[in-house]
């Protein structure tokens, strides 16, 4: 495990996945999902190189068909910690023979974790050092912990929002309405009977909180350049996702090429796909 701390709070990342374990203030209370299996054994990992899931978890390129499974599989890859010091550390997965079995598409992944104050800077660049374009997509995953159950919980937008969710893009085009210009979504299990809420391009902030309704205890995350925004839990469980996302699923008549697919990233030859999202304790 890496270690990253200040005065505010101490992260801990795990080189598997590059993924964010535990989120703890100085005052001692843990902000990140434990991970309790009874509910969902992961914490905040990272989508790469496909967020959410493709149509018979696959895609085509250059006349082949390549199998990738939901989310794909940079959660699953072990980092090399590239650099570190007491309050930043930048994680790095490249290309390789496995990798380019299932994903044909050369790349450096950096993920750089960076501590301000009571924030934390998530950091996504990819590299494609190929001739050829690169195609892709990444996305946040991080589950915050609710212990008293997401229902005592509330999301706040800086701004009035009218939110149109996706509820099951891959089996259907059916919308809901979710909320129609008001800026409080107050939290509910009846939302992820389906699955998640899933907001296409709709959102017009740039950040939102989840907080506390009595105590007002919860994160803020700023995620300026990511077009999709998804919330997610399973039913009773103390947590929920939010998940800035640069690419979505499969919609139902897609051919599966993957130089088509919607929210798919084109990143030409030397060039550096950059996002930055920031999570604050409140």
């Amino acid at each position: 495990m890496v270690t990253l701390r200040n005065k505010e709070m101490t992260v801990t990342i795990n080189p598997v996945g590059a993924e964010m374990y535990s989120i703890t203030a100085a005052n001692g209370t843990e902000y990140l999902w434990e991970g309790d299996p009874k509910f969902w054994d992961q914490h905040a990992p990272v989508m790469f190189p496909i967020c959410s899931g493709l149509k018979n978890d696959e895609f085509r390129y250059n006349g082949k068909t390549y199998r990738l499974d939901k989310h794909g599989y940079g959660k699953f890859e072990t980092f090399e910690v590239e650099s570190q010091s007491e309050t930043e550390a930048v994680f790095l997965l490249r290309s390789n023979a496995k990798s380019l079995a299932v994903f044909p598409f050369e790349y450096e992944l950096r993920i750089r974790y960076a501590l301000r104050g009571k924030s934390i800077d998530v950091v996504y660049d990819v590299t494609n050092p190929a001739k050829e374009p690169l195609y892709m997509s990444i996305g946040s995953h991080e589950a915050y912990a609710c212990p008293e159950g997401i229902q005592d919980y509330e999301i706040v937008f800086p701004q009035p929002e009218t939110l149109v969710s996706t509820p099951d893009p891959m089996g259907s085009y059916d919308t809901e309405l979710i909320m129609e210009n008001q800026s409080v979504l107050p939290m509910d299990y009846k939302y992820f009977q389906i699955d998640a809420l899933i907001f296409k391009k709709c959102v017009k902030s740039t950040s939102v909180q989840l907080r506390h309704k009595k105590t007002g205890r919860g994160v803020q995350v700023d995620f300026e350049g990511f077009p999709y925004l998804l919330f997610w839990t399973k039913v009773d469980a103390p947590y929920l996702c939010i998940e800035p996302w640069c690419g979505i699923t499969d919609t139902p008549d897609t051919d599966g090429d993957i130089t088509k697919k919607e929210g798919i990233n084109r990143v030409e030859s030397g060039e550096t796909f950059h996002r930055v999202h920031t999570i604050t304790l409140l």
